[in-house]
Protein backbone atom coordinates (compact mmCIF):
# COMPACT_ATOMS: atom_id res chain seq x y z
CA UNK A 1 0.00 0.00 0.00
CA UNK A 2 1.42 3.49 -0.65
CA UNK A 3 1.60 5.73 1.79
CA UNK A 4 -0.55 8.63 0.42
CA UNK A 5 -3.30 5.81 0.38
CA UNK A 6 -2.55 5.40 4.16
CA UNK A 7 -2.57 8.93 5.07
CA UNK A 8 -6.09 9.28 2.64
CA UNK A 9 -7.37 5.89 5.14
CA UNK A 10 -6.22 7.76 8.34
CA UNK A 11 -7.72 10.90 7.25
CA UNK A 12 -10.99 9.15 6.38
CA UNK A 13 -11.28 7.47 9.44
CA UNK A 14 -10.87 10.70 11.67
CA UNK A 15 -13.38 11.98 9.20
CA UNK A 16 -15.81 9.40 9.78
CA UNK A 17 -14.95 9.60 13.78
CA UNK A 18 -15.92 13.72 13.71
CA UNK A 19 -19.63 12.40 12.28
CA UNK A 20 -20.26 10.04 14.50
CA UNK A 21 -19.83 7.39 12.14
CA UNK A 22 -23.39 6.59 11.43
CA UNK A 23 -22.60 4.72 8.48
CA UNK A 24 -20.63 2.07 10.46
CA UNK A 25 -23.55 1.75 12.61
CA UNK A 26 -26.09 1.24 9.53
CA UNK A 27 -23.82 -1.59 8.48
CA UNK A 28 -23.65 -3.34 11.81
CA UNK A 29 -27.33 -3.75 11.84
CA UNK A 30 -27.47 -4.39 7.52
CA UNK A 31 -24.57 -7.42 8.51
CA UNK A 32 -26.70 -8.62 10.89
CA UNK A 33 -29.53 -8.53 8.83
CA UNK A 34 -27.52 -10.20 6.24
CA UNK A 35 -26.77 -12.35 8.88
CA UNK A 36 -30.28 -13.02 10.19
CA UNK A 37 -30.90 -14.18 6.53
CA UNK A 38 -28.37 -16.24 5.93
CA UNK A 39 -29.09 -18.79 9.28
CA UNK A 40 -32.98 -18.45 7.87
CA UNK A 41 -32.33 -20.51 5.64
CA UNK A 42 -30.66 -22.96 7.35
CA UNK A 43 -32.66 -23.16 10.48
CA UNK A 44 -36.02 -23.93 8.22
CA UNK A 45 -37.99 -26.67 8.93
CA UNK A 46 -38.81 -29.44 6.30
CA UNK A 47 -41.92 -27.67 5.00
CA UNK A 48 -39.86 -24.15 4.36
CA UNK A 49 -37.45 -25.37 2.53
CA UNK A 50 -39.37 -24.36 -0.97
CA UNK A 51 -40.14 -21.06 -0.14
CA UNK A 52 -38.10 -18.14 -1.62
CA UNK A 53 -36.15 -15.89 0.07
CA UNK A 54 -38.76 -13.60 -0.84
CA UNK A 55 -40.96 -15.35 1.32
CA UNK A 56 -38.78 -15.01 4.61
CA UNK A 57 -39.90 -12.15 7.54
CA UNK A 58 -37.13 -10.27 9.25
CA UNK A 59 -38.82 -8.08 12.01
CA UNK A 60 -36.63 -4.99 13.09
CA UNK A 61 -37.73 -3.32 16.81
CA UNK A 62 -36.45 -0.34 18.50
CA UNK A 63 -37.06 0.06 22.26
CA UNK A 64 -34.90 1.96 24.96
CA UNK A 65 -32.14 0.29 26.55
CA UNK A 66 -30.73 3.13 29.17
CA UNK A 67 -29.66 6.36 29.84
CA UNK A 68 -25.45 6.92 30.34
CA UNK A 69 -24.14 8.61 33.03
CA UNK A 70 -23.86 12.35 30.65
CA UNK A 71 -27.54 11.87 29.85
CA UNK A 72 -27.53 10.17 26.46
CA UNK A 73 -30.53 7.71 25.76
CA UNK A 74 -28.92 4.60 24.22
CA UNK A 75 -31.60 1.90 22.18
CA UNK A 76 -31.59 -1.17 21.09
CA UNK A 77 -32.42 -2.85 17.89
CA UNK A 78 -33.79 -6.31 17.88
CA UNK A 79 -33.55 -8.02 14.74
CA UNK A 80 -35.54 -11.48 14.06
CA UNK A 81 -36.12 -14.15 11.42
CA UNK A 82 -38.93 -16.28 10.88
CA UNK A 83 -37.89 -18.89 12.17
CA UNK A 84 -36.87 -17.06 16.06
CA UNK A 85 -33.22 -16.93 15.73
CA UNK A 86 -32.72 -12.98 16.62
CA UNK A 87 -29.66 -10.61 17.45
CA UNK A 88 -30.07 -7.87 19.67
CA UNK A 89 -27.62 -4.32 19.16
CA UNK A 90 -27.37 -1.60 21.36
CA UNK A 91 -26.13 1.89 20.08
CA UNK A 92 -23.86 2.29 22.78
CA UNK A 93 -20.70 0.97 21.11
CA UNK A 94 -22.81 -0.72 18.78
CA UNK A 95 -22.61 -3.70 20.59
CA UNK A 96 -24.18 -7.26 20.43
CA UNK A 97 -25.50 -8.00 23.22
CA UNK A 98 -27.66 -11.18 22.41
CA UNK A 99 -27.16 -13.16 19.51
CA UNK A 100 -29.71 -16.56 19.45
CA UNK A 101 -29.60 -19.57 17.48
CA UNK A 102 -30.71 -23.16 17.58
CA UNK A 103 -28.38 -25.76 18.88
CA UNK A 104 -28.10 -29.04 17.91
CA UNK A 105 -31.41 -29.95 19.66
CA UNK A 106 -33.53 -26.91 18.04
CA UNK A 107 -33.30 -24.96 21.42
CA UNK A 108 -32.45 -21.60 20.71
CA UNK A 109 -29.65 -20.41 23.16
CA UNK A 110 -27.88 -16.91 23.42
CA UNK A 111 -24.56 -17.18 22.64
CA UNK A 112 -22.83 -13.96 23.02
CA UNK A 113 -20.52 -13.17 26.17
CA UNK A 114 -21.90 -9.89 27.85
CA UNK A 115 -23.96 -8.47 30.76
CA UNK A 116 -27.32 -7.64 31.92
CA UNK A 117 -27.42 -4.13 31.34
CA UNK A 118 -26.07 -0.81 30.57
CA UNK A 119 -24.45 0.63 33.61
CA UNK A 120 -22.68 -3.08 33.28
CA UNK A 121 -21.12 -2.08 30.05
CA UNK A 122 -20.31 1.23 31.34
CA UNK A 123 -18.53 0.38 34.00
CA UNK A 124 -16.84 -2.85 33.03
CA UNK A 125 -16.55 -3.38 29.51
CA UNK A 126 -13.83 -5.96 27.81
CA UNK A 127 -15.22 -4.85 24.73
CA UNK A 128 -17.65 -7.31 24.74
CA UNK A 129 -19.46 -7.19 21.51
CA UNK A 130 -18.48 -3.85 20.31
CA UNK A 131 -17.09 -2.12 17.46
CA UNK A 132 -13.99 -1.66 17.89
CA UNK A 133 -11.30 1.39 16.52
CA UNK A 134 -10.24 3.55 15.54
CA UNK A 135 -7.41 0.79 15.25
CA UNK A 136 -7.98 -2.81 16.31
CA UNK A 137 -5.31 -3.94 18.51
CA UNK A 138 -2.37 -2.08 20.46
CA UNK A 139 -0.34 0.27 19.20
CA UNK A 140 3.33 0.06 20.70
CA UNK A 141 3.94 3.05 23.65
CA UNK A 142 1.43 4.92 21.95
CA UNK A 143 2.99 6.24 19.04
CA UNK A 144 3.44 5.83 14.95
CA UNK A 145 5.13 7.67 12.37
CA UNK A 146 3.15 8.19 9.13
CA UNK A 147 5.10 10.37 6.18
CA UNK A 148 7.97 11.02 8.44
CA UNK A 149 5.72 12.51 10.93
CA UNK A 150 5.33 11.22 14.03
CA UNK A 151 1.75 10.80 15.57
CA UNK A 152 1.42 10.64 19.94
CA UNK A 153 -2.16 8.77 20.87
CA UNK A 154 -3.05 8.33 24.76
CA UNK A 155 -2.16 5.08 26.18
CA UNK A 156 -4.85 3.03 28.16
CA UNK A 157 -3.09 -0.46 28.31
CA UNK A 158 -0.14 0.57 30.19
CA UNK A 159 2.73 2.06 27.71
CA UNK A 160 0.44 1.02 24.70
CA UNK A 161 -2.81 2.42 23.10
CA UNK A 162 -5.66 -0.18 22.96
CA UNK A 163 -8.62 -0.06 20.63
CA UNK A 164 -8.99 3.83 19.87
CA UNK A 165 -8.28 4.74 23.59
CA UNK A 166 -10.39 5.72 26.81
CA UNK A 167 -12.68 7.02 24.34
CA UNK A 168 -13.17 4.56 21.25
CA UNK A 169 -16.15 3.45 19.26
CA UNK A 170 -16.88 0.73 22.13
CA UNK A 171 -17.77 3.91 23.71
CA UNK A 172 -19.79 6.04 21.90
CA UNK A 173 -23.70 5.90 21.65
CA UNK A 174 -24.12 6.04 17.94
CA UNK A 175 -27.12 7.70 16.14
CA UNK A 176 -29.08 5.26 13.48
CA UNK A 177 -30.13 7.48 10.89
Amino acid sequence: MKKTKIKNHFNGLNYLYKNKLTMTFKSILFSASIMLILFNTSCKDKESNSKSMSETKTELAKTEYGTTTDGKVVHKYSLTNKNGMSVDVITYGGIITSLTAPDKNGEFKNVVLGYDSLSQYIKNNPYFGAIIGRYGNRIAKGKFTLDGKEYTLETNNELNHLHGGTKGFDKVVWEVL
